[in-house]
């Protein structure tokens, strides 16, 4: 493998990454003695809201398929905003809890991540405030 064909895989995965709404994405290849390659996947903006994922190989073709495979299981766009979403929203209501709000305040909340999360998979909801919303 020529380093033009290893320079387009990498602008296609940064390409790649863009369309699943992922921000600045840098990609790096690391090469030492004695160890396999290895390549970073690098996405938002340093020190922030930054995303790393390290990825190995044996060969180099090896790496870049695993970084392929890598990014085509990332969420789409849509999808990665509303687990933003509710990533936040469930840090709100355990906010809630932890400072004392009221239960008709954060119960509300709760309904509303259910009522999202209706169709994600894996999601525990947070427990509510008082006993008449049953989970």
């Amino acid at each position: 493998m020529y380093s033009d064909d290893i320079q387009n895989r990498l602008n296609a995965m940064s390409k790649a990454l863009l369309t699943k709404g992922k921000s600045r994405p840098t990609i790096r290849i690391t090469m030492r003695s004695d160890e396999g390659p290895s390549l970073t996947v690098q996405t938002g903006e340093y020190g922030v809201n930054e995303k790393l994922e390290f990825i190995r190989g044996n060969s180099i073709d090896e790496m870049l398929d695993k970084a392929d495979a890598f990014i085509a299981n990332l969420p789409d766009a849509e999808e990665a905003r509303r687990h933003e979403f509710m990533t936040q929203l469930a840090k709100t209501i355990e906010l809630g809890r932890a400072n004392g709000i009221d239960v008709e305040f954060v119960n509300p909340l709760i309904e509303q991540m259910k009522k999202l999360s209706a169709n994600a998979i894996g999601w525990t909801p947070p427990r509510p405030l008082a006993d008449d919303i049953p989970f």
